[in-house]
């Protein structure tokens, strides 16, 4: 790709502030972009007092990845509209592990970084399907493994509209998950879980909620209802 190319995709992410438009360095002066054709992203930060240089993507989720800023936006763009991984790995040229570790962070981001405040789901007539999971397992329970970031997500899924929330919580109890529903969920609303113990509360809040449970070891999918679309939801998640 063509400096000015590369250039040009800069100035884009830059009006979206996906990367600053400018950086102080520790001596308070102001970093310039340089040009540098030695690396991925054909442009650094360098200061003009001190000399020292930092990457466009400091303290940006892009800053784990090796790979070009265009190449970037085009993952960005397959995972949005679902193509395939295979395809994508494909089409890019990139490993599909590469391809599974950036979906994990983007996914990371939009989790943490919306806003769901005012965002409600349901109402009279309508079903939502609730349910939390571990965002990051632990693969071997074991050595270094034990220390990756385990985090649990907590989804509402409105069935007819398809409308979704999910959420980060630092808890999966009663009064965090009970919290996140009187705030999200509508008055009227049929709610559908699974057996978890913080959820036998959900009558007991002053909204009039339907209450219903699907036990996940017994049943993929309800044949009467077709509960546990929300599973299909994270498995995009996860």
């Amino acid at each position: 790709m063509e400096s000015n190319d590369k250039l040009k995709i800069i100035k884009w992410l830059q009006h979206k502030k996906i990367i600053p438009v400018e950086l102080v360095c520790k001596c308070s002066n102001n970093f310039k972009l340089q040009e540098r054709k030695d690396i991925v992203d054909g442009y650094n930060w360098r200061c003009t007092k001190c000399s020292t240089r930092r990457s466009i993507r400091t303290g940006t989720f892009m800053a784990d990845f090796n790979i070009s800023l265009n190449v970037i936006l085009k993952l960005i763009l397959y995972w949005s509209i679902q193509t395939r991984q295979l395809d994508q790995s494909d089409f890019i040229q990139i490993s599909r592990q590469t391809i599974i570790t950036f979906q994990q962070k983007v996914r990371l981001v939009i989790v943490k970084n919306f806003n769901p405040s005012g965002f409600t789901l349901g109402g009279p007539g309508t079903i939502v399907e609730i349910d939390e999971s571990l965002f990051i397992k632990v693969k071997h329970n074991k050595g270094k493994d034990l220390f990756r970031p385990q985090i649990w997500v907590f989804g509402m899924y409105e069935r007819n509209s398809k409308k979704c929330l999910f959420m980060v919580v630092k808890k999966r109890d009663a009064f965090t998950l009970l919290n996140a529903i009187y705030t999200h969920i509508l008055p009227g609303t049929l709610i559908y879980s699974d057996c978890w113990s913080a959820y036998s509360r959900i009558r007991d809040l002053d909204k009039a909620f339907e209450h219903r449970t699907v036990n996940h070891s017994l049943f993929f999918v309800n044949a009467e209802d077709g509960t546990h679309s929300l599973f299909g939801v994270q498995q995009r998640l996860t």
